[in-house]
């Protein structure tokens, strides 16, 4: 999942489903098209910068004010 995905972690997921389909695409000499499997194989590559670490204080926060 990207729950835990920051701007820039999605915009890096994007970027890297975009290339994998560019790659495919100048391999296959076929149009350009970016799948599912595309933005699954970039997720599994890109880390996501937002941990249970670094989310733990505001969930802690959430549950002490509301």
């Amino acid at each position: 999942g990207m729950e835990n995905a920051s701007g820039s972690d999605m915009a890096a997921v994007v970027s890297a489903a975009k290339r994998s389909a560019l790659g495919r695409a100048i391999r296959e000499d076929a149009e350009p098209i970016i799948t599912a499997e595309d933005f699954d194989e970039a997720r599994r590559r890109i880390p996501l910068s937002i941990t249970e670490e670094i989310l733990a204080p505001y969930k802690k926060f959430m549950e002490e004010r509301f």
